[in-house]
């Protein structure tokens, strides 16, 4: 869900394949035990803007 509204309905199964910005975000904000990161991935609003979704600010 983003602004209230679903936006992506995707199986766990096929989470590599997601492509609203959105989703594809949440699931690059995923901490991996793996690697030391020192900040998450921002939210790409042009790319939401293509989705004609530009949310709110």
């Amino acid at each position: 869900m983003f602004n209230g509204e679903v936006v992506e309905e995707i199986g766990p199964g096929a989470l590599h394949a997601a492509t609203h910005p959105y989703t594809r975000g949440l699931i690059a904000s995923l901490p991996r035990l793996d690697e030391d990161r020192a900040e998450l991935p921002v939210l790409d609003r042009a790319a939401l803007a293509r989705f004609g979704q530009e949310g709110r600010a």
